[in-house]
């Protein structure tokens, strides 16, 4: 089982090519082009982190066109029936998980500080989409 880490997809968001200067003609093509290159590297059984903004609508059609077991960190954008959530392995506002040995916050908004973070804990968000500045 490998395990990978995502954010911020907003699959079927038009407005987010413009935003993010993402570069295709469609959203439509946004759209395969991730999915294709998702289950080119994801298999059934490995494990993907979504940190927030999955999808802008059709939460579920997206989710099953997409391999491996999906924990969600719900984004500002994640709004979704209950029926769809609980497609995901696990749903979270904010998660602190081990791996590797290491201490890992995931949570979809960058936190100044967080629980270890003078300890060598590691902190994966999305939501900024490049804007904060260091």
């Amino acid at each position: 089982m490998n395990i990978f880490v995502t954010a911020d997809l907003h699959l079927g968001h038009e407005s987010i090519r413009r935003h993010c200067q993402r570069p295709f003609a469609t959203v439509e093509a946004m759209d395969t082009a991730i999915v294709a290159s998702w289950n080119r590297l994801v298999t059934p059984r490995d494990l993907v982190y979504i940190v927030g903004d999955f999808a802008w609508r059709n939460h579920a059609q997206y989710f099953h066109r997409l391999r491996g077991k999906k924990i969600l960190i719900r984004g500002n954008h994640d709004k979704m029936s209950q029926e769809v959530l609980r497609n995901f392995t696990e749903v979270h506002d904010l998660l602190t998980r081990s791996v590797d040995g290491r201490p890992v916050i995931f949570c979809h908004y960058c936190l100044k500080v967080w629980d270890g973070s003078v300890h060598g804990a590691w902190h994966l968000y999305g939501h900024s989409h490049g804007r904060i500045q260091e």
